[in-house]
C-alpha cells in the first residue's frame, strides 16, 4: 500500500525535530516533495498535510499521552485531522471566533461544552477528527488570548456534518457544534493559550504552496499533451505565431510566476526578511487563483465544445480528463477572502494605493 510504503521512507514526518521520530528535512525537501506527489497524484496528500500541519503543534503543545497516542498515527499516514479554522495567519481573524468552551463543572479537570458553527470545513467528513479553536475567555483585551484549541473526534455526539461538493470537486462541510462534551484530555496546549498551537499550525503554511505550483504546472502540461496529440479545433500549438501558441505562452509564463513566488514563500534567500516571505505566499495565492480560474477558458477555446465532455464520453480530449480542469480551484483562495481583498493586502504591503 502506497501510504505505507510513504511511511517507511519517513516522508510524513520529513519536516519534524529528530526527537518525535521526525527526519529534520529542510523546506527545499518538503516543498520538493510535496509538487512531487502533487504532480504524480499520488494518492497520500491528505495523510502528509495533516502531518505537516498538525504534528510539529501537537509534538511542541500537546501532552505526553497526546504525542504517544497521536504522533505515530501522523507518522505512519493513518489519521486525518480537519482544520477548523481559516487557513493561513493572513486569514485568521480571532475576534471571528464564535465557538465557544465552557466547564461542565467547577473543576480544573471537568468536561467542555462546546457549542458553534463554522461553514466550509474542508473535507470534515473524511476526517478522523476537528482541531478546532474555542472562546474559554471573553473578558480579556486582546482578541489573541482567551482562546482554546480542542482536537475532537468527528464522531462525538453532538458534531453535525452536513457534507457539500463544489462543481470543482472540492468536498466541504456545514460544521455544527451542538453542545458538543468533549473531556479536558481533547485540549491541545494551555486553557487561554490557544493562540500559540493555531499560529504553529501556519508555519506549515508555504510548504503547502507546493500543491498550488505542481497543480497549476501539471494541468499546462496536460493541455499541451492533448494539443500534441490533435484535440482541439484551433492551429497547433508548434505553428508560429498562431493563437493557440500565444495562449499557451501566457499560461506558460504566469505558470512559471506563480512556482517562483511559491518556491520564495517556501524557500526564502537567505538572510530574507520575514514580510517579504509572506509577500510572497500572498502573491503565489493571489495570481494562482486566478490562473486556476483562466484555465478552463483558454482550455476550452483550444479544445474546443469537446472538452466540456466528461470520463467515458464519446470524443472527449484525454478520455475526459480535462473536463474537471474547466472549473475553478477555490482551494488556492482561502475560504470568505476575495480578490479585492487580497490586492488591496498586497497593494497596502508594496504601499500602493487600494484599487478604487
Amino acid at each position: 500500500m502506497i501510504v505505507a510504503e510513504a511511511a517507511g521512507y519517513g516522508w510524513f514526518a520529513l519536516g519534524w525535530a529528530d526527537g518525535h521520530g521526525g527526519g529534520g528535512g529542510t523546506a527545499a525537501e518538503r516543498f520538493a516533495l510535496r509538487q512531487e506527489i502533487c504532480r504524480h497524484r499520488l494518492p497520500i496528500l491528505d495523510a502528509l498535510t495533516t502531518a505537516t500541519v498538525f504534528g510539529p503543534a501537537i509534538a511542541r503543545y500537546g501532552s505526553a499521552e497526546q504525542r504517544a497516542g497521536l504522533l505515530p498515527a501522523l507518522r505512519e499516514g493513518t489519521i486525518r485531522i480537519a482544520l477548523g479554522y481559516r487557513w493561513s495567519e493572513a486569514d485568521f481573524d480571532p475576534a471571528a471566533v464564535r465557538a465557544s468552551a465552557v466547564r461542565a463543572g467547577a473543576g480544573e479537570r471537568d468536561d467542555w461544552i462546546l457549542t458553534g458553527a463554522r461553514i466550509w470545513t474542508v473535507d470534515a467528513h473524511r476526517a478522523d477528527r476537528m482541531w478546532l479553536v474555542a472562546r474559554t475567555d471573553a473578558d480579556v483585551e486582546s482578541p489573541r488570548a482567551g482562546l482554546t484549541v480542542f482536537l475532537v473526534p468527528t464522531d462525538t455526539p453532538g458534531v453535525l456534518l452536513r457534507p457539500h461538493r463544489s462543481p470543482a470537486g472540492e468536498s466541504g462541510c456545514v460544521v455544527l457544534l451542538d453542545e458538543v462534551r468533549v473531556s479536558d484530555s481533547a485540549r491541545i496546549g494551555a486553557v487561554g493559550g490557544g493562540w500559540a498551537p493555531v499560529a504553529e499550525t501556519f508555519a506549515a503554511e508555504p510548504i503547502l504552496l507546493g500543491d498550488v505550483a505542481a497543480t497549476l504546472h501539471r494541468r499546462l502540461t496536460d493541455l499541451i499533451a492533448l494539443l500534441r496529440a490533435g484535440a482541439g479545433t484551433r492551429p497547433p500549438a508548434g505553428t508560429r505565431g498562431s493563437a493557440a501558441r500565444a495562449a499557451l505562452a501566457e499560461l506558460a509564463v504566469r505558470t512559471q510566476a506563480v512556482r517562483l513566488l511559491a518556491t520564495a514563500a517556501a524557500v526564502p534567500a537567505p538572510g530574507g526578511r520575514a514580510e517579504h516571505r509572506s509577500l510572497h505566499a500572498s502573491a503565489a495565492r493571489v495570481l494562482g487563483a486566478e490562473l486556476a480560474a483562466d484555465f478552463g477558458p483558454v482550455g476550452l477555446e483550444l479544445l474546443g465544445p469537446a472538452a466540456v465532455l466528461g470520463t467515458g464520453a464519446p470524443g472527449a480530449p484525454g478520455a475526459g480528463g480535462f473536463e474537471p480542469e474547466l472549473w475553478p480551484a477555490p482551494p488556492y483562495t482561502p475560504v470568505g477572502d476575495t480578490d479585492d481583498l487580497r490586492h488591496d493586502l498586497l497593494a497596502h504591503s508594496l504601499g500602493l494605493p487600494a484599487r478604487a
